[in-house]
């Protein structure tokens, strides 16, 4: 039996319902969840010494941010202990700043828009090397034990953020640009996250993207995975979400991370 641990935000509820769709098919895999969706997510650390992560420091949360961490997992505190695998899952790695840099002003040799500002591509490559950087998890996951430890980009945004986008936003404006010229736009997503995952490998962590066949021709997540929504509490998502994915997704993902366990989606 492999033991699997799961721990992350909002974006954790994808691979639950993903679970739930390959579980029958992989009795000899057990797959765990500590979920806190929600901003307080961040005020969760990881205790090396006692090999727990959660709560640590009740003081930083409030009573409602507490009770919420006890109806989604029963606890305030997991311990890491016992698992094989650990992947800590929504990881952010800077992708709305490129995708903002980028859809604001042209890059030598990768976007032409005709843009008044631009970059040359050793600016643009030094930028997405700080953003990058800027993202790293706390030292405390640096080498944390001999159980492998895995940290799991949040999605691309889903194709289908053009029509769900509020276009009097900044984002929207943003998206806006994108969609009238995607030029670069998955070179550029795709750069930040080959950057991100030398980092990470350089302090001895493992860190994903999505599988390449969940993305469309400009590195967004394809529509079908942004449909029928589920929070962790198995409630609807909103309409206009093009940031969270569904079951469907949680599944490849899942199946793309651990392969010598985990059938293909085909397989399964």
């Amino acid at each position: 039996m492999s033991r699997i641990l799961l721990i992350g935000n909002s974006h954790l509820a994808a691979f639950r319902t993903g679970w739930d769709t390959i579980r029958a098919a992989n009795p000899d895999v057990s797959i765990d969840f500590f979920a806190q969706p929600g901003p307080e997510y961040y005020h969760m650390t990881l205790n090396r010494k006692l090999s727990q992560f959660g709560a640590i420091n009740e003081a930083r949360f409030t009573l409602q941010q507490l009770e919420r961490l006890d109806k989604f997992n029963g606890k305030r505190i997991v311990s890491l202990d016992g698992y094989d695998r650990i992947m800590v899952v929504g990881n952010q790695h800077g992708m709305a700043d490129v995708l903002k840099l980028v859809a604001h002003r042209d890059v030598v040799g990768l976007r032409d828009t005709g843009s008044a500002h631009f970059l040359s591509r050793p600016a643009f490559d030094a930028v997405v090397d700080d953003i990058a950087a800027s993202f790293m998890p706390h030292p405390a996951w640096e080498r944390f034990s001999a159980t492998p430890v895995t940290f799991h980009a949040i999605p691309r945004p889903a194709e289908t953020a053009f029509d769900k986008v509020d276009r009097d936003s900044n984002v929207g404006r943003t998206y806006a640009k994108i969609e009238a010229c995607a030029d670069g736009i998955k070179t550029a997503l795709d750069q930040l996250a080959d950057v991100f995952t030398h980092h990470m490998d350089a302090i001895g962590l493992r860190f994903l993207q999505q599988p390449q066949d969940t993305m469309n021709a400009i590195g967004f997540t394809n529509a079908p995975m942004n449909t029928e929504l589920e929070s962790f509490t198995g409630h609807s998502m909103p309409a206009k979400d093009f940031q969270h994915m569904n079951a469907s997704y949680g599944a490849a993902c899942l199946c793309a991370a651990y392969p010598d366990i985990l059938p293909s989606r085909d397989a399964a």
